[in-house]
C-alpha cells in the first residue's frame, strides 16, 4: 500500500529533462527556428547616427502682464460710470427707489473693494489712491443721505 501514487520518471516529461516528448521539438529549438525565419524575412536595418544639437536657451516670450495701476484705473473708471448712472437715475422720476437702492449698494461695495485693493497694492499711483478714497467717502455719504430720505420729494 505504500506505492499508491508513485510517479515514474520515464512517463512524466517534466521531471526528467533528458527525455523529450515524442514527435515534438523542444521549446528552444522552435523559438530558434521561428526567430531565424523572421530574421531572414526582414531587410537589414541600418542604424544611422545623427548628431543633434544640444538644447538651446529658450527666449523669453513677450508676456503682457497686466499693470496693477492700469487695472485699478479701469476699476475706478467703471465706478465713475456707475456714479453717473446713479445721478441720472436720481433725476429720473420714473425710476423706483428699489432700483436706486440696489445701484447705490453696488457702488458702495465697489468703492470699498477698490479702496482695499489700492491700499494693498504697493505700486498704485497716488492719484488713484486719492480718487478711491473720494469714491468711498462719496458712496458712504450718498448711502446715508439715501437711507435718511434726503432724495424723497
Amino acid at each position: 500500500m505504500g506505492n499508491i501514487n508513485q510517479i515514474d520518471n520515464n512517463t512524466h516529461p517534466f521531471i526528467n529533462k533528458s527525455i523529450k516528448a515524442p514527435g515534438k521539438n523542444s521549446d528552444s529549438d522552435t523559438f530558434k527556428q521561428t526567430f531565424g525565419r523572421v530574421l531572414e524575412d526582414m531587410e537589414p536595418v541600418k542604424m544611422e547616427t545623427a548628431q543633434s544639437e544640444g538644447l538651446k536657451e529658450l527666449s523669453a516670450q513677450s508676456f503682457n502682464l497686466p499693470d496693477a495701476s492700469a487695472d485699478l484705473s479701469y476699476k475706478a473708471e467703471t465706478l465713475l460710470e456707475l456714479l453717473e448712472l446713479y445721478s441720472a437715475k436720481l433725476e429720473d422720476g420714473s425710476v423706483s427707489l428699489k432700483d436706486i437702492d440696489s445701484l447705490l449698494k453696488e457702488i458702495k461695495t465697489d468703492a470699498e473693494n477698490l479702496l482695499k485693493k489700492i491700499e494693498s497694492s504697493p505700486d498704485a499711483d497716488e492719484r488713484i489712491k486719492n480718487i478711491a478714497k473720494e469714491f468711498a467717502t462719496f458712496a458712504n455719504t450718498e448711502s446715508i443721505k439715501f437711507q435718511r430720505g434726503d432724495y424723497l420729494s
